[in-house]
C-alpha cells in the first residue's frame, strides 16, 4: 500500500490522506499563482506610474496600498465564492483581467522589441501573446497553477538581486521627509496603484477550508512587501529624473542601469522575461476558468481567447496612448473587485 503513495511529498497511508495532500497542494499552487499576478501588477505600477507621479514619496505611496489591500482581503474573505451565484458575480472580474493583460502585453512587447529590434514594433508583443495563449491552452489541468508555484521562489530571488543586492549608489537622505510631499499628496499618488491590489480576490476563487483561510493573508502581504522594498530602492537610487522621456524597456531596467555589475543588470532582464510571461499565462488561465465556470459547455480554447484577443486589440489600436488610457482605467479594477466581493457576501448571507 505504501508504494501506491510514495510519490507524494509527505508520507501518507490512506486514500483520504492522499486526497488531503492533493487539496493542500492545489490550494498552495493556486495562491502562488494569484500572488505572482498581484506582485506583477504592483511592480508595473511602480515602474510605469508610481515613481513618475511621486518620485520622493513612491515608497510611502506603496505603504499606503496596504489599506485598500486589507479592505479588499476582508471583503473577499467573507465572500461566498462557492455560492451558486458566484459564477455570475465573478464574471465582471474579466474586465480587471483584460486591463491587466493589456498592460502586460504593452510592457512585454516594448521590452522584447528593444532586445530584438523589429519593424513593425508590435510583432514581438503579438508573438509573445500567442506563445502564452498556447501555453495556457496546452497545459494540463491545473498545470498553470502548479507551474506558477514552481516559479515563485526564483522570481523572488531575482527581484531581490534587482533591488537589495543591486550594489547601486544609494543615498539615505533621499528618503526624507518621512511623509514625502504630505499625506494628501502621497495618498493621491497611491490612488493610481489601488487597482493593482484587486488580484487578492483570485486567492478566494477556489473552495477553501476555514481552518486554513488565514494563510491567504500571507499570500497577499508578501507580494505587497516585496514591491514596497522595490519602491524603497527607487527612493534610494532615483533611477531617472522627473519629465524624462524614457522608452518602455528603459523604465523596466531603470534600477538595473545603476548597477555596478553586468551580471546583476542581466538578472533584472531575466526577471522581466520570466515574470511577465508567467503572469500573462496565469491571467489567461484565470479568465478561462471564470468563463468555463459560468458556461460549462464552452470549449477551453474559446474560454481562453477573449482576454488575450481584446488585450492585443487595445494595444494595437492605441499604440501611442495606451499607457495614458490604462493609467485612467487601471484604478477602477479595485472598485470592480470590491463590488463583486460585496455581491457575493450579500448572496451568502441570504442563503444562510
Amino acid at each position: 500500500m505504501q508504494s501506491l503513495f510514495k510519490q507524494t511529498r509527505t508520507r501518507v497511508h490512506t486514500p483520504q490522506a492522499q486526497q488531503r495532500e492533493r487539496e493542500r497542494g492545489l490550494l498552495s499552487a493556486a495562491r502562488s499563482c494569484a500572488a505572482i499576478q498581484l506582485g506583477t501588477q504592483l511592480l508595473l505600477w511602480i515602474f510605469f506610474y508610481g515613481y513618475d507621479q511621486a518620485q520622493q514619496a513612491v515608497w510611502q505611496s506603496a505603504l499606503m496600498l496596504l489599506l485598500p489591500l486589507g479592505a479588499l482581503w476582508l471583503v473577499w474573505k467573507s465572500a461566498a465564492a462557492d455560492h451558486p451565484a458566484g459564477k455570475w458575480w465573478m464574471l465582471p472580474l474579466l474586465l480587471c483581467l483584460l486591463a491587466d493583460a493589456a498592460l502586460m502585453v504593452t510592457a512585454l512587447g516594448g521590452f522584447v522589441s528593444q532586445l530584438v529590434p523589429n519593424d513593425p514594433a508590435w510583432v514581438p508583443g503579438l508573438l509573445s501573446v500567442g506563445i502564452c495563449y498556447l501555453a495556457a491552452l496546452r497545459s494540463r489541468e491545473r498545470g498553470v497553477k502548479y507551474g506558477s508555484a514552481v516559479m515563485a521562489v526564483p522570481l523572488v530571488v531575482l527581484l531581490l538581486f534587482g533591488t537589495v543586492f543591486l550594489r547601486a549608489s544609494t543615498r539615505s537622505d533621499r528618503m526624507w521627509p518621512i511623509l514625502g510631499d504630505g499625506l494628501l499628496s502621497t495618498a493621491k499618488s497611491a490612488l493610481g496603484g489601488i487597482g493593482a491590489v484587486w488580484n487578492v480576490s483570485i486567492l478566494f476563487a477556489l473552495p477553501r477550508r476555514p481552518k486554513v483561510l488565514w494563510k491567504s493573508c500571507g499570500w497577499a502581504v508578501v507580494p505587497w512587501a516585496l514591491c514596497t522594498v522595490c519602491a524603497v530602492w527607487f527612493g534610494f537610487v532615483r533611477p531617472w529624473a522627473a519629465g524624462d522621456d524614457l522608452a518602455i524597456s528603459e523604465k523596466m531596467m531603470g534600477l538595473a542601469r545603476h548597477a555596478h555589475s553586468v551580471i546583476l543588470y542581466e538578472m533584472s532582464g531575466i526577471l522581466w522575461m520570466l515574470l511577465i510571461p508567467t503572469s500573462l499565462i496565469a491571467c489567461f488561465s484565470t479568465g478561462g476558468e471564470l468563463l468555463t465556470r459560468a458556461f460549462p459547455r464552452m470549449p477551453l480554447w474559446a474560454a481562453l481567447l477573449p482576454v488575450p484577443a481584446l488585450a492585443c486589440t487595445a494595444a494595437l489600436a492605441f499604440p501611442e496612448n495606451i499607457f495614458g488610457l490604462l493609467g485612467t482605467a487601471l484604478p477602477w479594477r479595485w472598485v470592480i473587485s470590491l463590488i463583486c466581493g460585496l455581491g457575493l457576501v450579500i448572496a451568502g448571507r441570504r442563503q444562510k
